[in-house]
């Protein structure tokens, strides 16, 4: 066992962020430069410019060489996500020599580093080739192109595959030893004396904390690479944002009259069918109202009934020890995060035509998308909990079930009930979305009325909804002022 890691971690960390940043700046540089040739040069506005195939690994590779070129010339966005800074030996701040001295040899030892790994995988890779050769009874290549045997008789394919295994173990063997004990030296595991980058170059990537007690004067942000570096991100993502949304301020001015009128009939709306049923809906606003409010009142307790049981098993401090605890957390924390991505005018659709369109549709749309949204904050909730009390049954001998039932339970009673009661609130007003496509509730009617255009009714239908909601979210926040 190594008492420390071949390469530190915070190093791999705050190279992945500067790559992912990056890449970012690739993907926005090719957006901008097909959007100038659109804007100025194409001849049709279906054309546009071709990323080929090939661009793909070049910008890649690029923008990972890019990244390293900043990871070693100063102290980047990810040096600055990890905490760490670029002094001289004594401490002193690193000048601009002294980066530049840096730079290449950060980058071989980067390269180098990259290398090693790629020894150390080459054996399994070798292994690979060889079994989905034998599977595919194909001809057994370990370099694309060149192969070494066909598949022949058993006996000398067999002879040939132990001969290729004895050499892949010997080889990989001698290969991961080298590579590992090349880490070691590079990036100080053996000895403990910091990277080799850092010793040839005068300086050290530290963190944060181990100058708490030096005094330095703190550089202005466009004195940084990371302060200039997050200027042009937020420039660029503005820039981008702004021409990828097609914002056109001038068609919002002129098309204003139009809105003006449509506003002047939404504020004069028409309740003729809040209480009268409609001739072809047969329904009437207050009563589809009502029936929304129901829907979200059931999808609450259906995705409450389930979301209990789910948050102790995505509680890390109950389920994340030994193997089989971390595979229960991690399986009911990907339900949870899978369910809660898919929106709920989605499971809407789904459920509306495996059920049939109606009330019930929504209500299993909204309690999956429910259980989901609950479970998460009340396993989080449990993963907050004081430990005292469960630490003291635990040394009493209490059996699992008696700590959560008088350990856990209480502690969390408050904070559910506030949630669910939340939850409820929000139901509503998702209630009235999921009508959109055939899940019931005040949404048909509201669909109907903004089909036919009749605004005024479309008024009537948004006052209501804003009422109930109002008073929904009024009543649920004096509940949970009470109850926590």
């Amino acid at each position: 066992m190594f008492k420390r890691p071949l390469v530190p971690k915070n190093r791999i960390a705050a190279l992945v962020l500067d790559w992912a940043i990056w890449g970012y700046l690739s993907y926005c540089t090719f957006f901008l430069i097909n959007y100038l040739y659109k804007t100025f040069f194409a001849l049709s506005v279906h054309d546009a410019l071709t990323f080929p195939t090939y661009g793909w690994p070049l910008a890649i590779a690029g923008s990972f060489a890019a990244a390293f070129v900043w990871e070693a010339f100063g102290t980047t966005i990810g040096h600055k996500a990890q905490g760490l800074t670029l002094v001289r030996s004594d401490l002193s701040p690193a000048t601009l020599t002294d980066r530049i001295r840096r730079t290449p040899l950060e980058l071989l030892s980067w390269t180098t580093t990259l290398c090693a790994f790629s020894l150390l995988i080459t054996p399994l890779a070798g292994m690979g080739a060889l079994f989905f050769g034998l599977a595919a009874r194909a001809s057994v290549s370990f370099l694309p192109g060149v192969a070494l045997w066909p598949f022949g008789a058993w006996s000398s394919t067999l002879l040939f595959s132990l001969a290729a295994v004895a050499v892949l173990l010997v080889g990989g063997t001698a290969l991961g030893v080298t590579a590992l004990a090349w880490l070691r030296w590079l990036w100080g595991a053996r000895g403990g004396g910091g990277p080799q980058v850092d010793r040839l170059a005068g300086v050290r990537l530290i963190s944060a904390d181990e100058l708490a007690d030096v005094s330095r004067r703190p550089r202005r942000w466009f004195q940084t690479s990371s302060g200039i570096m997050a200027f042009v991100l937020i420039a660029i993502t503005l820039c981008v944002g702004w021409l990828l949304v097609d914002v056109d301020l001038g068609n919002l001015i002129h098309r204003a009259p139009l809105m003006a009128r449509t506003l002047g009939r939404l504020v004069n709306p028409d309740f003729s069918t809040f209480a009268v049923t409609d001739p072809v809906l047969k329904d009437s606003i207050g009563s589809a109202m009502v029936e929304t409010i129901f829907m979200a009142l059931m999808a609450t307790l259906l995705g409450f009934v389930f979301a209990f049981p789910l948050s102790f098993l995505g509680a890390r401090n109950l389920t994340g020890k030994g193997p089989l605890g971390w595979a229960i957390y991690t399986l009911t924390r990907a339900f949870f995060n899978i369910f809660r991505s898919v929106e709920v005018l989605i499971w809407a659709i789904i459920f509306a035509v495996w059920v049939s369109f109606g009330p019930f549709a929504g209500v299993i749309a909204l309690a999956v998308h429910t259980v989901a949204a609950l479970g998460k904050l009340y396993s989080e909730q449990v993963e907050s909990i004081d430990p005292g009390p469960v630490e003291a049954m635990t040394a009493v001998g209490a059996r699992r079930w008696q700590i959560i039932v008088y350990g856990i339970i209480p502690q969390i009673i408050p904070s559910f009930m506030a949630f669910t009661m939340y939850r409820w609130d929000i139901n509503v007003r998702m209630s009235t979305v999921i009508g959109l496509v055939g899940g019931g509730g005040i949404g048909r009617i509201l669909f109907y009325y903004r089909n036919d255009l009749d605004w005024e009714k479309v008024g009537a239908v948004v006052v209501t909804i804003i009422a109930v909601v109002w008073t929904m979210d009024y009543i649920s926040g004096r509940v949970r002022e009470r109850i926590t």
